[in-house]
């Protein structure tokens, strides 16, 4: 995964961590990466990445005793590595089940059946197959006691996967014929699970000889769309293999066929090119034609030797012997490698005969032990039932309390601070009022006063009478330095105005800036006229042209 989106992540799970927090960790912060960890994001065989996060995971859940997240990042980490020696994932394992042992532990029953399904297949994986079925069945038990139908068909899985492992191919076909048939009620017959499912049993029906069934289920999951999800070499050769059994020679050529093509289109050099080739050479030995068999048992043996596939190199060679002396008419040698053949199968099956019955044993020992152990599960499921159930409707209260109360604070919050956003606001536009009042009545003084002494000097007083008039009215007569107060003052009620009004025009005169100041303050032509001391015609013309000068700025809606 690339470093950046993995950053990201969690800079979004460090977001979501804060509503709930406990500490500097949270469940919700867990929770996430559990979840990112269980996602497609994180590659299966990315293990050390997986690592990496199970350690994260469990170090934060034991900072604030949070079970769960302790548990799952074990749970995880033993997923991944089942695969590996038991000695890699046994401490894991450990931890695991000291939890599952407490009487009041807080595992969901979809994290146990996890739990024992992991512990199963690895338990197999190390020869302990007694184990390995105990734990599938005690799984088994939960989905049927708690009705986790989601989980029926992966865990019968596991179950069917144990029985045909172990060679006992009837209950193994009866455990899949259920997975398929259950799948027909619920899942569309396009579905890849659902026709996987069915082509795998049909070739479990090989492993018993009943090759009709074979080939009717493969073929079914044909027709379902299985060549839609993968390549049908190996179910195509199945079919050839069945039909070879039941002498269909004619059927047989046709399926080697498909699977050669198959090969030719995208080559698999695997154990599957060793079985096409021994296909291949069984088909001319029931056709008598020992060379090209010998020919394709050869190409077996080479390919098995190769791969080190031990059992196909012993098949092969035991196949490339017989015939050479079927070829060569060396009857009496045939007779005697046959006999050899079947003393060696005698002592093996013995052999086999004799774990079998162990394994029988064992197996009956278990059921026993398993019924008991199933009971006593289900009465202490019932009891965990009752307090679940309790605690669930325990908690919904809680949460919903607690969700009405906040719900409730937030209003009551909101309303007061869009209370005080109004009373400011109120307060703003009353104090921006107050200031351009007070600069329109000073204005108008101003222009009062350059009226009355306009009249003085019109009168028939002396002139030294008149100049001490003016002397009187003289600081409040509209001079450039007045203005330039005016303007000052204008700028400390609207701060920005006159700075963008001289950026957006160049050529901008003083008695443009006067026009638009007194325009802005709602002066009519006639009190423009009388404070700039022109005709009422001069104002009208000089509003032109600032108009035209503010043509391609945003000044002009807000002043015409």
């Amino acid at each position: 995964m690339k470093p950046f989106i993995f950053k990201y992540f969690l800079i979004i799970i460090s977001f979501f961590s804060t509503e709930f927090s406990f500490s500097q960790v949270s469940v919700t912060q867990i929770d996430s990466l559990i979840t990112y960890l269980e996602s497609d994001a994180v590659a299966v065989d990315d293990f050390e990445l997986t690592g990496r996060l199970c350690e994260e995971i469990e170090t934060k859940s034991k900072s604030i005793n949070y079970e769960e997240g302790f548990f799952i990042s074990n749970l995880i980490f033993v997923q991944v590595n089942r695969s590996f020696s038991l000695g890699k994932i046994e401490s894991y394992f450990d931890k695991l089940d000291s939890i599952i042992q407490q009487k009041n532990h807080s595992i969901s029953p979809s994290r146990n059946i996890e739990y024992l399904l992991a512990k199963g297949y690895t338990s197999g994986l190390n020869g302990d197959f007694n184990k390995e079925l105990e734990c599938y069945l005690l799984a088994d038990s939960l989905v049927l006691s708690h009705e986790l139908l989601e989980w029926k068909g992966y865990v019968n899985q596991h179950i069917g996967n144990y029985y045909l492992v172990n060679e006992e191919y009837n209950k193994a076909i009866k455990i899949f014929k259920g997975i398929v048939y259950d799948l027909d009620v619920s899942i569309t017959e396009e579905d890849y699970t659902h026709s996987l499912q069915t082509a795998n049993l049909g070739i479990l029906f090989s492993y018993i000889h009943e090759y009709d069934s074979t080939v009717f289920y493969i073929k079914k999951s044909i027709q379902m769309g299985l060549g839609n999800y993968i390549d049908l070499h190996y179910q195509y050769l199945t079919i050839a293999e069945a039909y070879l059994n039941l002498n269909e020679m004619d059927s047989t050529q046709k399926y080697i066929v498909l699977t050669e093509g198959l090969y030719n289109d995208s080559y698999y050099y695997s154990v599957d090119i060793v079985n096409f080739n021994m296909v291949k050479g069984h088909y001319y030995t029931k056709l008598n034609d020992f060379e090209q068999a010998n020919k394709y048992y050869k190409k077996a043996l080479i390919d098995a030797d190769s791969l080190n596939y031990i059992n196909g190199i012993s098949v092969a060679n035991a196949q490339v012997v017989l015939t050479t002396l079927k070829q060569t008419s060396q009857l009496g040698l045939l007779a005697n490698f046959e006999n050899y053949r079947s003393a060696n199968d005698t002592i093996t099956n013995r052999a086999n005969l004799k774990n079998e019955q162990q394994h029988l044993v064992q197996f009956e020992t278990l059921q026993k032990e398993s019924e008991i152990i199933e009971l006593k599960l289900k009465n202490k499921i019932e009891t965990e039932r009752k307090w679940f159930y309790a605690a669930v409707l325990t908690s919904i209260v809680l949460i919903l309390l607690i969700l009405m109360l906040r719900y409730r604070n937030k209003q009551i919050k909101l309303k007061q601070k869009l209370k005080l956003e109004s009373l400011e606001k109120e307060k703003i536009e009353k104090e921006l009022e107050y200031k351009e009042n007070e600069l329109t009545l000073k204005i108008n003084n101003l222009q009062q006063n350059a009226k009355i002494i306009d009249e003085l000097k019109k009168s028939n007083k002396t002139e030294e009478d008149i100049n001490e008039m003016i002397k009187a009215f003289d600081q409040n007569y509209i001079s450039e330095n007045q203005w330039r107060k005016i303007i000052l003052q204008f700028e400390n009620i609207h701060d920005s105005f006159i700075p963008e009004l001289k950026n957006s025009i160049e050529n901008l005169s003083s008695n443009d800036i006067k026009l638009a100041i007194l325009t802005k303050l709602k002066y009519s032509n006639s009190g423009m006229s009388e404070v700039l001391n022109i005709s009422t015609d001069g104002v009208k013309k000089a509003k032109q042209r600032l108009k035209k000068k503010l043509s391609d700025t945003n000044f002009v809606s807000v002043l015409f």
